[in-house]
C-alpha cells in the first residue's frame, strides 16, 4: 500500500505519517511471549490491519474517516481537528489554477490493491470521485482531497457524491488525507469575440443590412465566378499583402477546387473579409493577436475557423477592425475580458477618435459605419489613415472595370463606376485616429 507523503500548500509542507496502528503492532510483537505461536501473531496482525478503522480514539486522529469521539462529526468537520495541519482552515495560495488538474502520489503501488481519490467540500460532503489521480471541471474553492486504498477482493461502500466522506466503510481499506487544497479559476478564457460592424459601402439604410453582391456573383476569394467574363480571385483571406502583412490561413480551404462548389463554402450572408486585431493598449506595438474574419450582412463578425487568440480573465483590451477599402476603427475604450470573452457593437456607437480624427460615420439615427473610399493603404501612415486624392486616383485607374474583387470597388458590388466615386466625394478629408506604426 502507499500514501500521499507530501503535499505542498503555499509555503507549508504537510507531512503525512504512516498510521499510528503500526506502532501499536510493533509494540505488541515486542511484548509477545515466546510460548505464543507464530500463527497467532500473524492472525493478530491481519485483524489489526483489516479492522484498524474500528479502533476508537479521540478525534485528534483527523484523517481516518471515523467519528472517534461519537459526536457525529467526522475528522476535519469536528472542531477538535480545527487546529491540526490537516484541517487548516486557510490556504492562501492556489494549489491548482485550473478547474481540471492532476496530482502525484508517492510510494510503491501494490498490484492487488485499488486506488480511489475523493474530493470533498470543507464540511466533508463528497464532491467528486476519481479512479485516476486527476479531476475535471471542479469549481473554484477550498476542498479536502482523500486517497482511498483497498484490497481488490473487498469493496468499500458509502463513497457516493453528495454523501459525507465519513459514510465510507469497508474491510481492509486505508485512507490518507484529507489534504486541504485550493482550486482557483483559470485565468485563461476561450476566445469568444462577439463583434459587429457596418461597412458604409455595401450598407443599405432602408434594409438596415449590407449587400452581399460579391458573394452572390461568387467574386470573393476562392469562389468560381458566375459570369464567364468575371475574374477569379485566388483563395485566401485578402490581408496577406502590404501593408497588413497578415499571413493567416483562414481562407485557404474556401476554394471551389477543394470544396467542389462554386461558392467555395462561404455562407450566403457573407459580405467580405475584415481583419480583427487585439491590443493591450492603443498602440500597434501592443498587438498580441490578429485574425481574419467574415463580416455578414447583419454586421456580425464571424470567424471561419475557431478564434485562436489567448484571452486572460479581467484583462483590458482594445479591438481594431480593418477593411481593405474602409478606414480602420478601434474600440473607444478598453474592453474587459469576462468568462464569456469580449464583445463590442460598433454599429450603434462611435469608435475611438481624438479631436483630430473622425472615428466612424454617423449615417443616421445613431447608426455608425466605417468610412468607405480608403483605397490607398499601402505605404505611408497618412495614406493608410485618411481619405485623400490618392484614393481617388486608384478609383480613376480602375473605373469601368467590372465583375472583379478589387480595391477600388467601394460599395462592394463587383463594378467600379460613379457610385464608388460618390463615396470618395463625400468622405475625402476624413481620417482615422487609430495608431499605426506605418
Amino acid at each position: 500500500m502507499y500514501f500521499f507523503e507530501k503535499l505542498w500548500i503555499g509555503a507549508n509542507k504537510i507531512m503525512v505519517l504512516k498510521d499510528f496502528i503500526w506502532l501499536e503492532v510493533q509494540r505488541e510483537f515486542d511484548h509477545m511471549k515466546s510460548s505464543r505461536s507464530k500463527n497467532i501473531r500473524i492472525i493478530m496482525l491481519m485483524l489489526i490491519f483489516c479492522f484498524q478503522n474500528s479502533i476508537s480514539a479521540q478525534e485528534t486522529i483527523c484523517n481516518d474517516l471515523i467519528d472517534n469521539d461519537g459526536d457525529g462529526l467526522i475528522d476535519c468537520a469536528d472542531s477538535d481537528c480545527i487546529t491540526t495541519n490537516l484541517c487548516a482552515t486557510v490556504v492562501t495560495d492556489c494549489t491548482f489554477e485550473s478547474s481540471t488538474f492532476s496530482f502525484v502520489i508517492s510510494g510503491n503501488a501494490v498490484a492487488d490493491y485499488v486506488d480511489e481519490f475523493t474530493l470533498t467540500d470543507l464540511s466533508g460532503v463528497i464532491v467528486d470521485i476519481s479512479t485516476i489521480s486527476s479531476f475535471s471541471n471542479i469549481a473554484s474553492g477550498d476542498y479536502f482531497l482523500f486517497h482511498l486504498n483497498y484490497h481488490n477482493s473487498t469493496t468499500i461502500s458509502g463513497n457516493i457524491i453528495g454523501m459525507p466522506i465519513g459514510n465510507v466503510t469497508g474491510d481492509c481499506f486505508e485512507v490518507s488525507g484529507g489534504f486541504k487544497i485550493k482550486v482557483c479559476p483559470s485565468s485563461s478564457v476561450a476566445c469568444n469575440l462577439d463583434l459587429s460592424v457596418w461597412l458604409e459601402g455595401p450598407y443599405e439604410l432602408s434594409e438596415n443590412e449590407m449587400k452581399t453582391v460579391l458573394n452572390d456573383f461568387q467574386l470573393l476569394p476562392g469562389q468560381d465566378p458566375l459570369l464567364f467574363v468575371s475574374q477569379q480571385t485566388p483563395a485566401g483571406q485578402p490581408y496577406n499583402t502590404s501593408i497588413w502583412n497578415y499571413n493567416g490561413e483562414e481562407g485557404d480551404n474556401f476554394d471551389y477546387n477543394i470544396v467542389g462548389d462554386g461558392r467555395a463554402g462561404y455562407p450566403s450572408d457573407v459580405v467580405d473579409w475584415v481583419l480583427v486585431s487585439l491590443r493591450n493598449d492603443i498602440t500597434e506595438n501592443s498587438t498580441f493577436c490578429k485574425q481574419a474574419a467574415w463580416v455578414t450582412k447583419s454586421g456580425a463578425i464571424v470567424f471561419p475557423i475557431s478564434c485562436d487568440c489567448t484571452l486572460t480573465l479581467n484583462e483590458e483590451i482594445y479591438i481594431v477592425i480593418e477593411h481593405r477599402n474602409h478606414l480602420p476603427i478601434m474600440t473607444p475604450n478598453p474592453i474587459t475580458v469576462t468568462n464569456a470573452g469580449a464583445n463590442f457593437d460598433f454599429r450603434n456607437q462611435q469608435s475611438y477618435k481624438t479631436f483630430t480624427g473622425d472615428g466612424q460615420k454617423n449615417i443616421g439615427s445613431g447608426i455608425f459605419a466605417m468610412y468607405a473610399a480608403n483605397a490607398d493603404q499601402d505605404i505611408l501612415d497618412a495614406s493608410r489613415m485618411d481619405i485623400n486624392a490618392t484614393d481617388e486616383s486608384i478609383w480613376t485607374i480602375t473605373n469601368s472595370i467590372g465583375d472583379i474583387y478589387i480595391i477600388g470597388d467601394f460599395d462592394l458590388n463587383g463594378d467600379i463606376n460613379g457610385n464608388d466615386e460618390s463615396f470618395w466625394l463625400k468622405n475625402t478629408g476624413k481620417s482615422s485616429d487609430v495608431p499605426f506604426l506605418n
